[in-house]
Protein backbone atom coordinates (compact mmCIF):
# COMPACT_ATOMS: atom_id res chain seq x y z
CA UNK A 1 0.00 0.00 0.00
CA UNK A 2 0.88 3.58 0.29
CA UNK A 3 1.30 5.20 3.69
CA UNK A 4 2.87 8.59 2.79
CA UNK A 5 0.34 10.90 1.32
CA UNK A 6 2.63 13.35 1.29
CA UNK A 7 6.36 14.40 2.23
CA UNK A 8 7.60 17.73 3.08
CA UNK A 9 11.36 17.33 4.10
CA UNK A 10 11.88 15.40 6.58
CA UNK A 11 8.39 15.42 7.91
CA UNK A 12 5.24 12.84 6.15
CA UNK A 13 1.82 13.72 5.95
CA UNK A 14 0.15 9.76 6.33
CA UNK A 15 -2.52 9.24 4.63
CA UNK A 16 -4.77 8.10 7.88
CA UNK A 17 -4.13 11.36 8.95
CA UNK A 18 -6.02 12.43 5.80
CA UNK A 19 -8.56 10.30 5.95
CA UNK A 20 -9.41 11.14 9.67
CA UNK A 21 -9.36 14.87 8.63
CA UNK A 22 -11.99 14.33 5.76
CA UNK A 23 -14.02 12.37 8.35
CA UNK A 24 -13.69 15.21 11.11
CA UNK A 25 -14.38 17.71 7.90
CA UNK A 26 -17.52 16.29 7.05
CA UNK A 27 -18.56 16.03 10.74
CA UNK A 28 -18.57 19.36 11.42
CA UNK A 29 -20.60 20.50 8.43
CA UNK A 30 -23.20 17.59 8.75
CA UNK A 31 -23.38 18.50 12.42
CA UNK A 32 -23.70 22.22 12.10
CA UNK A 33 -26.61 21.75 9.43
CA UNK A 34 -28.58 19.22 11.38
CA UNK A 35 -28.06 20.88 15.26
CA UNK A 36 -29.50 24.30 13.94
CA UNK A 37 -32.64 22.69 12.75
CA UNK A 38 -32.82 21.63 16.95
CA UNK A 39 -32.35 25.00 17.87
CA UNK A 40 -29.02 25.02 18.68
CA UNK A 41 -27.21 28.38 17.96
CA UNK A 42 -23.74 28.76 16.19
CA UNK A 43 -21.62 29.69 19.10
CA UNK A 44 -22.94 26.90 20.87
CA UNK A 45 -22.01 24.76 18.37
CA UNK A 46 -18.27 25.65 17.08
CA UNK A 47 -17.80 25.85 21.14
CA UNK A 48 -19.12 21.62 21.52
CA UNK A 49 -17.58 21.02 17.92
CA UNK A 50 -13.82 21.96 18.86
CA UNK A 51 -13.69 20.48 22.51
CA UNK A 52 -15.79 17.15 21.22
CA UNK A 53 -12.91 16.78 18.68
CA UNK A 54 -10.07 17.25 21.07
CA UNK A 55 -11.46 15.36 23.56
CA UNK A 56 -12.21 12.59 21.56
CA UNK A 57 -8.98 12.29 20.00
CA UNK A 58 -7.30 12.02 23.34
CA UNK A 59 -10.27 9.13 24.28
CA UNK A 60 -8.73 7.34 20.81
CA UNK A 61 -4.55 7.76 21.76
CA UNK A 62 -4.90 6.72 25.56
CA UNK A 63 -7.62 3.79 24.97
CA UNK A 64 -5.17 2.89 22.05
CA UNK A 65 -2.36 3.03 23.97
CA UNK A 66 -3.25 1.83 27.32
CA UNK A 67 -5.33 -1.31 25.25
CA UNK A 68 -2.26 -2.36 23.21
CA UNK A 69 1.62 -1.97 24.13
CA UNK A 70 1.40 0.25 27.70
CA UNK A 71 5.19 -0.77 28.34
CA UNK A 72 6.32 0.35 25.36
CA UNK A 73 4.94 3.80 25.40
CA UNK A 74 6.01 4.24 29.38
CA UNK A 75 9.51 3.45 28.10
CA UNK A 76 8.66 6.21 24.93
CA UNK A 77 6.17 8.94 26.70
CA UNK A 78 6.83 11.34 23.65
CA UNK A 79 5.94 8.73 21.07
CA UNK A 80 2.12 8.81 22.74
CA UNK A 81 1.98 12.40 20.45
CA UNK A 82 3.30 10.93 17.61
CA UNK A 83 -0.53 10.88 16.05
CA UNK A 84 0.25 10.51 12.48
CA UNK A 85 1.97 7.58 12.80
CA UNK A 86 -1.45 5.80 13.79
CA UNK A 87 -2.86 4.37 16.81
CA UNK A 88 -5.86 5.46 17.32
CA UNK A 89 -9.22 3.61 18.82
CA UNK A 90 -12.22 4.05 17.38
CA UNK A 91 -13.83 3.20 20.19
CA UNK A 92 -12.14 5.62 22.42
CA UNK A 93 -13.64 8.36 19.95
CA UNK A 94 -17.27 7.14 20.51
CA UNK A 95 -16.46 6.71 25.20
CA UNK A 96 -14.95 10.20 25.16
CA UNK A 97 -17.10 12.02 23.10
CA UNK A 98 -20.00 10.35 24.64
CA UNK A 99 -19.38 11.41 28.14
CA UNK A 100 -18.14 14.58 26.89
CA UNK A 101 -21.23 15.30 24.76
CA UNK A 102 -23.75 14.18 28.07
CA UNK A 103 -22.03 16.66 30.45
CA UNK A 104 -22.00 19.17 27.74
CA UNK A 105 -25.52 19.00 26.65
CA UNK A 106 -26.75 18.30 30.29
CA UNK A 107 -26.80 22.09 30.71
CA UNK A 108 -28.35 23.23 27.79
CA UNK A 109 -31.40 21.45 27.70
CA UNK A 110 -32.71 17.80 27.41
CA UNK A 111 -31.34 17.27 23.86
CA UNK A 112 -28.80 15.18 24.38
CA UNK A 113 -30.85 12.08 23.00
CA UNK A 114 -31.30 13.91 19.84
CA UNK A 115 -27.26 15.05 20.22
CA UNK A 116 -26.10 11.35 19.64
CA UNK A 117 -28.45 10.27 16.95
CA UNK A 118 -26.98 13.54 14.82
CA UNK A 119 -23.73 12.27 15.76
CA UNK A 120 -24.04 8.75 14.52
CA UNK A 121 -23.88 9.51 10.79
CA UNK A 122 -20.36 11.44 11.09
CA UNK A 123 -19.16 8.41 13.01
CA UNK A 124 -20.11 6.07 10.80
CA UNK A 125 -18.50 8.25 8.22
CA UNK A 126 -15.65 7.95 9.76
CA UNK A 127 -15.44 4.44 10.87
CA UNK A 128 -15.74 3.96 6.61
CA UNK A 129 -13.36 6.16 5.28
CA UNK A 130 -10.92 5.64 8.65
CA UNK A 131 -10.27 2.06 7.96
CA UNK A 132 -9.61 2.91 3.96
CA UNK A 133 -6.91 4.79 6.17
CA UNK A 134 -5.99 1.96 7.67
CA UNK A 135 -5.61 -0.03 4.86
CA UNK A 136 -3.43 2.58 3.32
CA UNK A 137 -0.74 2.63 6.38
CA UNK A 138 -1.36 -0.87 7.22
CA UNK A 139 -2.49 -0.77 11.06
CA UNK A 140 -5.05 -2.74 11.99
CA UNK A 141 -4.21 -5.88 10.19
CA UNK A 142 -5.07 -9.29 9.90
CA UNK A 143 -4.12 -12.42 10.68
CA UNK A 144 -2.18 -14.53 7.79
CA UNK A 145 -4.03 -16.25 5.98
CA UNK A 146 -3.52 -19.03 2.39
CA UNK A 147 -6.31 -17.30 1.19
CA UNK A 148 -5.60 -15.91 -2.19
CA UNK A 149 -6.41 -12.13 -3.55
CA UNK A 150 -8.67 -10.52 -2.93
CA UNK A 151 -9.20 -12.77 0.06
CA UNK A 152 -6.09 -11.42 1.33
CA UNK A 153 -3.63 -8.34 1.12
CA UNK A 154 0.01 -8.79 1.14
CA UNK A 155 1.75 -5.66 2.23
CA UNK A 156 5.65 -4.63 0.51
CA UNK A 157 6.10 -0.83 1.16
CA UNK A 158 8.45 -0.48 4.33
CA UNK A 159 6.51 2.81 5.75
CA UNK A 160 3.41 0.13 6.35
CA UNK A 161 2.95 -1.30 9.74
CA UNK A 162 1.50 -4.35 8.84
CA UNK A 163 4.10 -7.23 8.41
CA UNK A 164 5.53 -7.40 4.68
CA UNK A 165 5.18 -10.34 2.04
CA UNK A 166 2.92 -12.17 4.27
CA UNK A 167 -0.87 -12.81 2.67
CA UNK A 168 -3.13 -11.55 5.56
CA UNK A 169 -6.66 -11.27 5.90
CA UNK A 170 -8.51 -8.02 4.04
CA UNK A 171 -10.01 -7.11 8.27
CA UNK A 172 -9.51 -2.42 6.95
CA UNK A 173 -11.34 -3.51 3.68
CA UNK A 174 -13.67 -5.21 5.69
CA UNK A 175 -14.38 -3.00 8.39
CA UNK A 176 -14.33 -0.18 5.91
CA UNK A 177 -17.39 -1.73 4.21
CA UNK A 178 -19.35 -2.29 7.29
CA UNK A 179 -18.62 1.16 8.23
CA UNK A 180 -20.56 1.74 4.41
CA UNK A 181 -23.15 -0.40 5.30
CA UNK A 182 -23.92 0.68 8.72
CA UNK A 183 -23.69 4.86 7.47
CA UNK A 184 -26.45 3.10 4.81
CA UNK A 185 -28.64 1.67 7.40
CA UNK A 186 -28.83 4.73 9.35
CA UNK A 187 -29.47 6.85 6.62
CA UNK A 188 -32.45 5.06 5.68
CA UNK A 189 -33.99 4.73 9.29
CA UNK A 190 -32.74 8.22 10.76
CA UNK A 191 -36.49 9.64 10.25
CA UNK A 192 -38.43 6.49 10.82
CA UNK A 193 -36.83 5.84 14.18
CA UNK A 194 -39.30 8.45 16.30
CA UNK A 195 -37.76 7.58 19.51
CA UNK A 196 -34.61 9.85 20.56
CA UNK A 197 -31.56 8.13 21.08
CA UNK A 198 -32.59 5.41 18.49
CA UNK A 199 -30.43 5.49 15.55
CA UNK A 200 -27.36 5.79 17.96
CA UNK A 201 -28.57 2.57 19.52
CA UNK A 202 -28.91 1.03 15.79
CA UNK A 203 -25.15 2.21 15.49
CA UNK A 204 -23.73 0.71 18.93
CA UNK A 205 -25.61 -2.50 17.82
CA UNK A 206 -24.07 -2.41 14.48
CA UNK A 207 -21.05 -1.52 15.32
CA UNK A 208 -20.75 -4.36 17.81
CA UNK A 209 -21.52 -7.11 15.82
CA UNK A 210 -19.43 -6.22 13.03
CA UNK A 211 -16.54 -5.27 14.91
CA UNK A 212 -17.22 -8.70 17.18
CA UNK A 213 -16.92 -10.71 14.13
CA UNK A 214 -14.07 -8.96 11.91
CA UNK A 215 -12.19 -8.71 15.22
CA UNK A 216 -11.81 -12.57 14.95
CA UNK A 217 -9.68 -12.08 11.62
CA UNK A 218 -7.67 -9.26 13.46
CA UNK A 219 -3.29 -10.22 14.11
CA UNK A 220 -2.63 -7.12 15.94
CA UNK A 221 -4.88 -7.70 18.74
CA UNK A 222 -3.91 -9.64 22.21
CA UNK A 223 -6.57 -11.90 23.25
CA UNK A 224 -8.08 -12.36 26.45
CA UNK A 225 -9.98 -15.94 27.34
CA UNK A 226 -10.11 -16.21 23.54
CA UNK A 227 -11.50 -12.60 22.85
CA UNK A 228 -9.81 -9.75 22.19
CA UNK A 229 -10.57 -6.82 24.43
CA UNK A 230 -12.72 -5.11 21.33
CA UNK A 231 -14.65 -8.27 21.62
CA UNK A 232 -14.94 -8.39 25.00
CA UNK A 233 -16.12 -4.03 24.88
CA UNK A 234 -18.72 -5.24 22.40
CA UNK A 235 -20.36 -7.26 24.71
CA UNK A 236 -20.27 -3.95 26.97
CA UNK A 237 -21.71 -1.55 24.49
CA UNK A 238 -24.79 -4.01 23.65
CA UNK A 239 -25.76 -3.37 27.40
CA UNK A 240 -24.94 0.26 27.45
CA UNK A 241 -26.92 0.53 24.06
CA UNK A 242 -30.00 -1.20 25.69
CA UNK A 243 -30.07 1.22 29.05
CA UNK A 244 -28.72 4.38 26.80
CA UNK A 245 -32.80 3.69 24.78
CA UNK A 246 -34.57 2.72 27.75
CA UNK A 247 -33.57 6.40 29.03
CA UNK A 248 -34.51 7.89 26.30
CA UNK A 249 -36.66 10.92 27.00
CA UNK A 250 -39.25 9.90 24.65
CA UNK A 251 -40.00 6.54 25.69
CA UNK A 252 -40.52 7.96 28.97
CA UNK A 253 -42.82 10.65 27.92
CA UNK A 254 -44.66 7.99 26.04
CA UNK A 255 -44.97 6.17 29.05
CA UNK A 256 -46.04 8.55 31.49
CA UNK A 257 -48.64 9.58 28.37
CA UNK A 258 -49.82 6.07 28.57
CA UNK A 259 -50.24 6.12 32.19
CA UNK A 260 -52.35 9.18 32.22
CA UNK A 261 -54.13 8.04 29.59
CA UNK A 262 -55.07 4.34 31.77
CA UNK A 263 -55.84 6.80 34.44
CA UNK A 264 -58.28 8.78 32.92
CA UNK A 265 -59.91 5.89 31.22
CA UNK A 266 -60.02 3.89 34.81
CA UNK A 267 -61.82 6.69 36.38
CA UNK A 268 -64.25 7.45 33.66
CA UNK A 269 -66.44 4.12 34.54
CA UNK A 270 -66.68 5.38 38.13
CA UNK A 271 -67.90 8.59 37.25
CA UNK A 272 -70.20 7.00 34.80
CA UNK A 273 -71.56 4.38 37.73
CA UNK A 274 -71.65 7.53 40.27
CA UNK A 275 -74.10 9.65 37.89
CA UNK A 276 -76.25 6.55 37.03
CA UNK A 277 -76.73 6.30 40.83
CA UNK A 278 -77.64 9.90 41.03
CA UNK A 279 -80.52 9.21 38.14
CA UNK A 280 -81.44 6.63 40.17
CA UNK A 281 -82.29 7.89 43.54
CA UNK A 282 -83.87 10.99 41.47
Amino acid sequence: MYPIFIRIGDYAIRWYGVMIAVAVVFGIFYSRKELMKIGVDEDTFFDYAIWVIIVGVIGARLLYVFGNTPLYYITHPLRILYLWEGGLSYLGIIIAGLIFSYYFWKKRGNIFHKVTDIASIPLAFGWAIGRIGCFLNGCCYGKPTGLPFPFSITFTNPESFAPLGIPLYPTQPLLSITGFITLFILLRYRNKLKVDGGIFTLFLILYSIFTFLIEFLRGDHYQIFGLTASQWGCFLIVIFAYLFYKSSPSLKHEKEKAETSDSTLSEKPQDDLKENKEDTEN
